[in-house]
């Protein structure tokens, strides 16, 4: 049975753990009461069905690279269906209006929470490594798309709510939901065994890409970045008011990091996240859902934000544990098959809309962009930052790397 870890305060999760049948009950049974209400009010606002049934067929989609990675269908669909009752609870806030694709990016932030988590509990399941605490990375997250979003659409501020509803209820699904589902599953030793199976093979296809833990790949990869965001800025045409918003959300994203990580993993994580923005904005002031595009561009960014955050706290883990900063970002790396997966669920989910709906093409590429963004440039970053600006090497470090 996996241990119930649901991402609450202290207290709180300890009261779960002793009393977990009456706290299941209660939490299914509020969830419930809330999504019913959700679902009559949206009902009586016109919800709009197609995009309904494009989420619903998209989240089954979804299921399939969740399969891929933790090689059990319960647990694939727990994961993917979790953020699905989140978007209910925030289709009231909308009051019948049609935000095209942006819901569908908004449960791409709480899916990636949901199966990172989801193969967080398996790795200490299997005792393949540390906790990753990917909810904490969610919250985040989704607190930087109410600030930002409230900064980057002031002059749309229905659309604001909408994405702040979205990505926070969003997550408050998964944090409620997918521990207490997940906890009611045992697994025997063949299940074990297939397992770990699993996570050799997926280490072997991903050990290629620890080429950006090394300097002249980071510093090639840093450079072809800035060429990138460079023609970016002059092919979307921003405007003033979107780069104070940008540079806002970065400077949150870059204090809030430098907190926690280092100056470098907050600089790595503020240009991973701007990268994102200008490059989904480049895509899609060539793509006729231009219209859509500093809402869109915003929450690709918070995706790759979210990929980012629980990269580069795997990194910190490894090193508190005494591992050197370049090792421990080439384990990272070599642990890749979460954001593949994430990134593959997302496009999946976005199969119908793409087949259906004129321009909606282009959202493939901005979800493309956010992945490589979060899970390759952040390190790549922090790599060349510190070919430029050594870091001080303690005793123990400077050991370890004679022995």
């Amino acid at each position: 049975m996996m241990e119930l870890e649901t991402g609450l305060p202290g207290r709180a999760q300890q009261f779960c753990r002793r009393h977990h049948m009456p706290a299941v009950t209660a939490v299914l049974s509020v969830a419930g009461i809330a999504t019913g209400i959700a679902t009559g009010l949206a009902l009586s606002q016109a919800l709009v069905f197609q995009n309904a049934l494009y989420l619903a067929l998209g989240a089954c989609l979804a299921i399939l690279p969740c399969y891929a990675l933790t090689r059990r269908w319960l647990i694939a669909a727990m994961t993917a269906l979790a953020p699905l009752p989140g978007l209910i609870w925030a289709a009231p806030v909308s009051s019948g209006s049609d935000f095209g694709l942006l819901p569908f990016l908004a449960y791409g932030l709480g899916f990636a929470a949901a199966l990172f988590y989801s193969d967080d509990r398996l790795t200490l399941l299997l005792q393949a490594g540390p906790e990753g605490r990917p909810l904490r990375a969610g919250w985040m997250s989704a607190a930087l798309a109410t600030v930002s979003g409230t900064l980057l659409l002031s002059g749309k501020p229905d659309m604001a709510i909408q994405i702040a509803a979205d990505s926070i209820l969003v997550m408050l699904s998964v944090t409620l939901l997918l521990p207490m589902a997940l906890s009611f599953l045992h697994f025997d030793e063949d299940f074990i065994a297939e397992a770990n199976r699993a996570r050799e093979e997926r280490g072997r296809v991903f050990e290629g890409l620890a080429f950006a833990a090394t300097p002249r790949w980071g510093l090639s990869l840093s450079g072809i970045c800035l060429v990138l965001m460079t023609l970016s800025w002059y092919g979307a045409h921003i405007s003033g008011s979107s780069v104070m918003a940008l540079g806002a959300a970065a400077v949150l994203i870059a204090l809030g990091w430098w907190t926690g990580g280092g100056w470098r993993e907050g600089l790595a994580l503020g240009l991973a996240f701007v990268a994102a923005a200008l490059l989904a904005l480049w895509i899609l002031a060539i793509a006729p859902r231009a219209a859509e595009g500093g809402a869109v561009a915003l929450q690709a960014a918070i995706l790759t934000s979210f990929l980012a955050l629980c990269g580069l706290a795997k990194v910190r883990i490894f090193r508190q544990r005494g591992e050197l900063p370049a090792g421990a970002r080439g384990r990272m790396l070599e642990e890749t098959g979460p954001v593949f997966a994430a990134v593959c669920g997302v496009l999946l989910m976005l199969t119908l809309p793409v087949l259906l709906i004129p321009g909606a093409v282009a959202f493939y590429f901005v979800i493309a962009a956010a992945g490589l963004s979060g899970g390759l440039l952040a390190p790549a970053v922090v790599t060349a930052l510190e070919a430029l600006f050594p870091r001080k090497r303690r005793l123990e470090e400077l050991y370890v790397r004679k022995s």
